[in-house]
């Protein structure tokens, strides 16, 4: 019983001692000057689709990251698998990593987006298509984490536990826009999925709100 009640206080200092970071993640057609200002109000990391609905690399990617990659910071790259484009995780995966090589892009992660619960039609499409790609990124030395709310996670997988050896960026706003912000940390966080406090590596605490004259979803990180 004291070893769960240590365990659980060294969860929650960790939590509130953690020196934050903060990130975005864009749209595909943002322009240089509004990436030079996001890059100088102190966003470390920015985010970048790389697949369209129809499992397809998005080829709007290169042209973001060259726009972007000159003011600093860290480029990531993220990716939503479709389950309905009759295209497996594998394949989705692929389409993603040759995309960027061909664009001359190297990358060695990836952040694997489940959300949408009417997108899936069963949790065993989302294991499924999870192990799939993760399966394709190994075979390339692409690391994979996971970004997912506790609801969602619940919804689509059936709270599968499989994954909880990934790092975890969390989902966690009460709405769009400014008043669906939540605090920027991982307060509050509750397990799921198997994840823990130690699994988090970053939080999603506003969705759909503009900066720099554009809308963009707001992280805090740690590194």
């Amino acid at each position: 019983m004291l070893a769960k009640v240590f365990h659980l206080l060294a969860s929650v200092l960790s939590i509130s001692c953690a020196n934050y970071h903060k990130a975005v993640d864009v749209p595909q057609d943002i322009t240089q000057d509004e990436g030079h200002c996001l890059w100088k109000d102190n966003n470390d990391i920015t985010f970048i689709n790389t697949l369209t609905s129809s499992g397809l690399f998005d080829s709007t990617a290169p042209r973001v990251f060259k726009n972007l990659v000159n003011y600093g910071g860290d480029m990531w790259f993220y990716m939503k698998p479709y389950p309905s484009n009759g295209k497996s995780g594998s394949q989705q995966m692929e389409n993603v990593y040759q995309g960027l090589k061909s664009a001359q892009i190297k990358f060695s992660h990836i952040t694997v987006h489940i959300g949408d619960p009417q997108l899936w039609s069963s949790g065993s499409d989302a294991n499924t298509i999870s192990k799939d790609l993760i399966q394709r990124a190994d075979q390339h030395g692409i690391s994979v984490q996971f970004f997912t709310s506790q609801s969602n996670w619940h919804s689509i997988t059936n709270n599968n536990r499989s994954f909880s050896s990934y790092k975890l960026w969390w989902a966690h706003t009460n709405g769009a826009g400014n008043g669906g912000a939540t605090s920027p940390n991982f307060e509050g966080f509750v397990s799921f999925g198997g994840w823990t406090s130690s699994s988090l590596v970053g939080k999603e605490y506003a969705r759909q709100v503009q900066e720099c004259g554009v809308t963009v979803n707001k992280y805090v990180y740690v590194k």
